[in-house]
């Protein structure tokens, strides 16, 4: 059985989200996926994630009409691993935005989210 349930809560400028997942098929031990993760296997609601328990949460800001900053968690208490994707959106231009945006991956190797490290992106967007 695969579950999930959620709440999200809006106040102002403010906009906060916890969810949890439910894996009955999932370990409750390190849920590792390996160093190598195969990017073309088929990703579904059944082996989205290896841990039996998941959640994850998310907290945005809107400091201003242009810009906005989020950041996101998943956290799996099986064996203690951790994801953060901090961000950070800028509107330049009615047509053009900026994005700044982080991968951080927190574990131990073996686990679900200890072996990727940290990545940090920046993307420039033109809608036309």
């Amino acid at each position: 059985m695969v579950a999930s349930a959620g709440i999200n809560y809006t106040a102002n400028k403010w906009y906060f989200q916890f969810s949890g997942l439910l894996n009955t098929n999932g370990t409750n031990g390190p849920a590792s996926m390996g160093s190598y993760m195969n990017f073309n296997q088929n990703i579904n609601a059944k082996n989205f994630t290896r841990a039996r328990y998941s959640t994850f949460g998310d907290i945005s800001y809107q400091i201003s009409p242009l810009i906005k900053a989020d950041i996101s968690a998943m956290f799996n208490p099986g064996d203690k691993s951790l994801f953060i994707g901090p961000s950070v959106d800028f509107s330049l231009t009615q047509n053009i935005g900026l994005l700044f945006m982080g991968q951080v991956f927190i574990g131990d190797p073996g686990t679900e989210f200890g072996d990727y490290g940290k990545m940090f992106y920046l993307r420039l967007k033109w809608a036309f």
